[in-house]
């Protein structure tokens, strides 16, 4: 299993900014996963996929 955290600040003031380039990435990989939906769980949004059957958890936290 992997975790990839993609760090950012959450918040609508900083979607377009250099900070939230970890968020970023985290929307490509689920975009070219075909995912759309990312769960709440402690405190991030986060999704699971399988990557050459290795499981992979992206995550985008939600705090500072």
């Amino acid at each position: 299993m992997k975790l990839i955290v993609g760090l950012g600040n959450p918040g609508i003031i900083y979607r377009n900014t250099r900070h939230n380039i970890g968020f970023k990435v985290i929307d490509a990989l689920l975009k070219e996963a075909n995912i759309k939906l990312l769960k709440t769980y402690s405190h991030s949004l986060s999704a699971s996929l399988k990557i050459s059957n290795e499981r992979v958890i992206l995550a985008k936290p939600l705090t500072y």
